[in-house]
């Protein structure tokens, strides 16, 4: 029996094939090829998504009942039994009810990155650089207390955007940057926008771990991850809904690292004109 892990990679894998299946008519097969047919692939995708969608949810809502019952059931008896049950018998329990923790937790960021996709996007012109200032301002109460942190803002103009949405885009890259600087005497978070040809790109970039690009295929996919978790608690679905924030928006996200150097997150977005 496949766990919620396999089955969500299998369809995952699924609507990606689905993805980088051709669009044009000349990649279809030439450009004799009808624009009806074109249509027709079109739907298809469409439908793979929305199959990817439904199947997402309805695991992860079907599974919350289940999970909750085990937690609970496992606490009764921890609590009202605890001195009466061996040790070892103790201990299982105690793994069983971290194991039913940890599957809550992916649940639950399986129904976010499904929420993200099919919410409804309510633009309006949002001071980015209040709203990161705000964020910086709740990292600061983090623990580890006396953590050394420079944040660095630029100046980051005004964008047309779902303010939600994208204040979880950058609650999700500056966390990132916050958690893997925790090595880091002197952590560096700089948050910035720079001009290019196409417009304005936003980047977030700090001194930390860094990572191998090797391995970046992992990155934007749900319940990924680049590290360990006894280092650097996580699901592994931050940069899944991350992506799925900016390609709403019109835009694309991507990176630049290497172990030990740390790590820059840029993407683009329609700006307020």
């Amino acid at each position: 029996m496949q766990t919620l892990r396999e089955l969500t990679v299998d369809e995952r894998n699924r609507h990606q094939d689905a993805e980088r299946r051709p669009t044009s008519s000349e990649e279809l097969g030439g450009p004799g090829l009808s624009d009806r047919k074109i249509q027709e692939q079109a739907a298809e995708i469409e439908t793979l998504r929305e199959e990817l969608q439904s199947f997402s949810y309805s695991v992860s809502h079907d599974l919350r009942a289940p999970i909750r019952h085990i937690e609970g059931f496992i606490g009764i008896v921890l609590e009202d039994y605890g001195n009466q049950v061996p040790v070892e018998m103790r201990q299982y329990l105690e793994r069983i009810a971290e194991g039913a923790g940890e599957l809550h937790r992916l649940v639950e960021g399986l129904l976010e990155v499904v929420h993200i996709a099919q919410r409804t996007m309510e633009l309006q012109s949002t001071d980015l650089g209040k709203l990161v200032r705000e964020i910086i301002a709740r990292m600061d109460q983090t623990p580890p207390a006396g953590r050394q942190i420079e944040w660095n803002v630029q100046a980051l103009p005004p964008v047309e955007c779902d303010p939600g949405m994208i204040k979880i885009l950058m609650e999700q890259l500056i966390s990132n940057a916050f958690q893997f600087t925790r090595a880091e005497s002197r952590a560096v978070v700089t948050i910035g926008a720079t001009n290019t040809g196409d417009g304005v790109c936003f980047f977030v970039k700090d001194n930390g771990i860094g990572f191998d690009p090797k391995y970046a295929d992992k990155l934007f996919g749900v319940f990924q991850r680049l590290h360990p978790d006894q280092g650097y608690p996580g699901i592994g679905v931050g940069l899944a809904t991350a992506q799925r924030i900016v390609r709403r928006h019109g835009g694309r996200i991507w990176y630049d690292a290497a172990p030990g150097e740390g790590a820059c997150f840029y993407f683009t977005l329609c700006l307020h004109r």
